[in-house]
C-alpha cells in the first residue's frame, strides 16, 4: 500500500511538474506586438490577386481587406522600412471590422494606429483615420448644399 501511495505522489508530481512546463514554454513563444503607426491603401485582398474568382467567392470572403504598406513607424518614430510595399492582415475585431469587410474604405488612404505582429505580418486596430471615398467626397454645391453629380 505505501508503495502504490509513493507512486501515486510521484506520477502526480511528475504530470504536474510537466504541466507547469508545457505552460511556461507556451508563455515564451507567445509573440510581443511592436505599437505601430501605418499609413498605406485599404484594398480588397481577393479583386486585387484573384480577380477570376470574386463573383463565385462567398460574400463574406469577396470584400475582404488588407493594408498595403506605404510608411510605418514603430512607438519611438523609428522608420520600419522592412514593412514598406508588404501588405498587413488585419485581425478581425470590432475596431478593424469597417476597415476589414466591405467596400466602405476599399481604395483608400488609410493611417492605423495599432499592434503589430510580426511573425504573422497582422495588424490589430486601435484606431484609425481614412480619407472620404465615394459620395461621400463629392463636392457639395455652394447654393443648395446639395451634391453635385
Amino acid at each position: 500500500m505505501k508503495k502504490l501511495l509513493a507512486v501515486t505522489i510521484a506520477a502526480t508530481a511528475m504530470l504536474a511538474t510537466f504541466g507547469v512546463t508545457a505552460v511556461l514554454a507556451q508563455e515564451q513563444d507567445v509573440e510581443k506586438p511592436i505599437e505601430v503607426v501605418v499609413e498605406g491603401v485599404n484594398y480588397c485582398v481577393l479583386c486585387e490577386l484573384a480577380k477570376d474568382d470574386v463573383a463565385g467567392a462567398n460574400s463574406a470572403y469577396a470584400t475582404m481587406n488588407a493594408l498595403k504598406v506605404g510608411a510605418a513607424l514603430d512607438k519611438d518614430n523609428n522608420l520600419l522600412s522592412d514593412l514598406e510595399g508588404t501588405t498587413l492582415h488585419y485581425l478581425p475585431t470590432k475596431q478593424a471590422e469597417p476597415l476589414l469587410i466591405g467596400e466602405q474604405h476599399q481604395g483608400a488612404n488609410v493611417t492605423v494606429t495599432g499592434l503589430y505582429f510580426k511573425k504573422a505580418n497582422a495588424l490589430k486596430v486601435v484606431s484609425y483615420e481614412a480619407e472620404e471615398t465615394g459620395f461621400g467626397s463629392v463636392p457639395v454645391g455652394t447654393k443648395s448644399n446639395l451634391q453635385v453629380l
